[in-house]
C-alpha cells in the first residue's frame, strides 16, 4: 500500500507542477521566441538524462546509487 501511495503522490506532484511549467515557458516563449524556448527545454531534458550516465552503479557504491538517482529526478 505504501508503494502505491508513493506512486500516486509522484504522479500528483507532476500533474500539479505542469501548469506552472507551462506558464513559465509560455511566458518565456512569448518574450524570446518559441524556437529558443524549445531548445532550452530540450537541452534541459538532454542534460538531465546525460547526468544519469555519470551516477556510479549499485556494485560500486551500493544503495547510495538508488538514492542519488531518486534525487536527480
Amino acid at each position: 500500500m505504501a508503494a502505491f501511495l508513493s506512486t500516486v503522490a509522484i504522479f500528483s506532484v507532476g500533474f500539479l507542477i505542469r501548469p506552472l511549467g507551462a506558464f513559465v515557458f509560455g511566458w518565456l516563449g512569448d518574450k524570446v521566441g518559441r524556437k529558443y524556448t524549445f531548445i532550452v527545454t530540450l537541452s534541459g531534458i538532454g542534460i538531465a538524462t546525460a547526468h544519469h550516465r555519470f551516477v556510479p552503479t549499485y556494485q560500486a557504491i551500493g544503495l547510495a546509487a538508488a538514492f542519488i538517482l531518486s534525487r536527480c529526478d
